[in-house]
C-alpha cells in the first residue's frame, strides 16, 4: 500500500482493506450483487487500458489511465478496479484478464504513468486471482499534495 493510504468511505463500501488481504475476487463479485455505483472515489473498467485495433484515435488509452489516476490524485484518493463490468456506471460482474500476467500489466501501467503522467503519483497495484483463472488488478490512487496532476504529450512543445 502505498503510504499506508486507506479510506473509510472505500473500505466501507467494499467490506475490505485496499489490499492484498482485502481485495479478493469475492470481494469484487459483491459489487456487483449490490449494483454498487462508481463515484468520486471509485471506477470500474471492464477490460485493462489498451488502444482499440485500428484506432486512429490521438489520446492513447495509457493516457487515459493517466487522467484516471491524475484526477484521484489530485481530488482525494480513489480506487480503479480492472475487470469489473459497468453499466451506466453500475457494477454488473466481472471479466477476468487473460492475456498477460497481472505483473506485466502492472509494469505496462507503471511505464504509463511515468510516460504521461506529471508531477508523477505514487500508486499502488494489487493484482487479484481469478478463480477459474486470469486475474483482476487494482489501482489504489492515494490523495497528492503534489498536484494537480496532468497527462503530458510528449509530441507537444510546450511539454
Amino acid at each position: 500500500m502505498v503510504s499506508g493510504w486507506r479510506s473509510p468511505e472505500l473500505e466501507s463500501l467494499l467490506g475490505a482493506r485496499l489490499d492484498g488481504s482485502g481485495l479478493t475476487e469475492p470481494v469484487l463479485r459483491r459489487l456487483g450483487s449490490l449494483a454498487v455505483e462508481e463515484g468520486e472515489q471509485l471506477d470500474f473498467k471492464s477490460t485493462t487500458y489498451r488502444p482499440p485495433r485500428g484506432s486512429t484515435r490521438t489520446w492513447t488509452e495509457e493516457q487515459e489511465c493517466c487522467k484516471d489516476v491524475a484526477s484521484f490524485a489530485s481530488h482525494g484518493g480513489g480506487l480503479i478496479l480492472i475487470g469489473v463490468e459497468e453499466t451506466a456506471g453500475v457494477a454488473t460482474g466481472l471479466s477476468a484478464l487473460t492475456d498477460g500476467t497481472a505483473e506485466g500489466e502492472e509494469q505496462r501501467l507503471r511505464r504509463a504513468l511515468v510516460n504521461w503522467g506529471a508531477p508523477p503519483v505514487p500508486t499502488s497495484f494489487v493484482p487479484i486471482a481469478a478463480l477459474s483463472g486470469g486475474f483482476y488488478l487494482a489501482v489504489v490512487v492515494p490523495p497528492s499534495h503534489r498536484g494537480p496532476h496532468c497527462v503530458t504529450d510528449p509530441r507537444d512543445s510546450r511539454y
